[in-house]
């Protein structure tokens, strides 16, 4: 697959990961990482596929809205890089836990059943003014 083609997939299913948190889509998300992911928080908590499924199915929290910024790619072979800056407006069993801004890398791998996400890591980025939200 040209490197270009990769690129425009990748960023197309990162769209739709982040359509699918917003929509409570569990069924999409899941199809879309793959079975080894390795999901660090910008806690620093780290989850599987299953206990980050898991943790989105039973908990509470709802993502309500997300701006992307600042994003790259890059290929390598079956291996497309992402990296950027988010902003996710969150709220936990009804309740605002605010607006949380994270840089993030994220590394989706080319496989028989499509491009799936493979790894995350975020960490808390600093706000206008100096400060950080996270989650």
């Amino acid at each position: 697959m040209p490197i270009g083609r990769a690129v425009l997939e990748v960023g197309e299913l990162e769209a739709r990961r982040c359509r699918a948190l917003i929509d409570a889509d569990y069924d999409t998300l899941q199809s879309l990482l793959h079975d080894d992911l390795v999901y660090t928080h910008s806690t620093g908590r780290v989850d599987s596929k299953a206990s980050y499924m898991a943790g989105k199915r039973s908990a509470g929290t709802r993502y309500r809205r997300n701006e992307r910024s600042d994003m790259q790619f890059v290929a390598h072979g079956n291996l497309v890089l992402c990296t950027g800056r988010a902003l996710w407006e969150v709220e936990r069993d009804g309740n605002s836990l605010g607006v949380w801004t994270i840089r993030y890398s994220n590394a989706w791998l080319g496989t028989a059943a499509g491009w799936q996400m493979l790894l995350w890591h975020a960490t808390n980025a600093p706000l206008a003014g100096g400060g950080t939200a996270g989650g």
